[in-house]
């Protein structure tokens, strides 16, 4: 029951903060550790994948596997075609997208790129770094959310996202979308 589970664990974290406990809480359940987590380790398979607060997972998931989990869905490899200082620029699948990084990369090293959902936006305009022409192909109605199935090249993007505030009809139209990194 999802409202039960919702008002346990606001239960469990009002006592956590009364008596002030540290606790270990096991779940397969993505809002149950993030709500509940001041650190979260992801184990899989016996083997942790990746420790940190809950914020650290999520803007830098180490593995697919932890993207996965958090929520990241559009995980695509790449690789590195230039890097000057912190600006680096990653081919996937003929697509050139720039993101910055602290991290060295050497040239041709392949990386995973998690593209963040809820971030990207749809425009007619060609914009900033990382606007692509996409075509749209299916867009799902969920009431307050949609889900829009669209394309950058041979890359094919499964985006969650809120009910824009034109209408659909409009979306359909788009032929940019921006995706921050």
């Amino acid at each position: 029951d999802e409202n039960m589970r919702v008002n346990l664990r606001k239960e469990i974290k009002r006592i956590q903060k009364k008596i002030n406990f540290t606790g270990i809480f096991v779940t397969h359940d993505r809002k149950e550790a993030f709500e509940l987590g001041d650190k979260i380790a992801l184990i899989s398979n016996g083997k942790m994948l990746q420790f940190g607060e809950p914020k650290s997972l999520y803007l830098n998931p180490k593995t697919p596997e932890v993207a996965e989990f958090i929520g990241i869905n559009n995980n695509f490899f790449g690789k590195i075609i230039h890097q000057e200082k912190n600006l680096k620029i990653a081919e996937m699948n003929k697509v050139e997208i720039q993101f910055e990084s602290d991290n060295n990369y050497e040239l041709d090293d392949k990386i995973a790129i998690y593209i963040k959902t809820e971030l990207c936006s749809f425009s007619n305009e060609k914009k900033e770094q990382n606007c692509f022409e996409t075509k749209i192909s299916k867009i799902t109605d969920y009431g307050q959310n949609i889900e829009v199935i669209t394309s950058i090249g041979e890359n094919v993007l499964k985006i969650s996202m809120l009910r824009p505030n034109i209408p659909l009809a409009e979306l359909w139209r788009m032929k940019y979308i921006v995706i921050p990194i």
